[in-house]
């Protein structure tokens, strides 16, 4: 995981890996106002999903403005329609876990909130040779 950035009045004041390979943290300021930025890859196992989402309301909720996204591998709300390209349409403890670290930080789906009216979004399988759509969590 790597962030660019092309404006050198930005300060980097700390980089932290908080779960290796699944979240990296970046603390910033520019002009005063203090950011973190935190990126992560959710497991596919779902007792360690719900350990991360767990960990990071830690990191969430204190007092910078946050900007959290990344690959959290579980579903807010279980998909109506036909879903059979899918690997999985489940809602899980982690997919709760999440809810609730949405909920409880008071965090925004930017996503969502300014597409309200189609709320899919869609992972394109690479190893297919034709192409495959299977709706995703936002």
């Amino acid at each position: 995981v790597f962030l660019l950035l092309n404006n050198r009045t930005i300060n980097i004041e700390k980089i932290e890996i908080i779960m290796d390979g699944r979240v990296l943290l970046i603390d910033m300021e520019k002009n005063g106002c203090k950011i973190r930025i935190i990126n992560v890859y959710g497991s596919t196992d779902m007792q360690e999903r719900v350990l991360l989402l767990q960990t990071l309301q830690y990191y969430i909720c204190n007092g910078r403005h946050v900007i959290i996204g990344g690959d959290f591998n579980c579903n807010l709300e279980k998909r109506i329609g036909n879903t059979s390209a899918c690997l999985t349409n489940r809602v899980d403890l982690s997919s709760q876990a999440l809810n609730n670290l949405i909920k409880d930080c008071k965090l925004t789906d930017v996503y969502r909130s300014l597409h309200s009216e189609d709320q899919k979004l869609y992972l394109l399988w690479p190893f297919l040779h034709q192409l495959s759509r299977c709706p995703i969590e936002q």
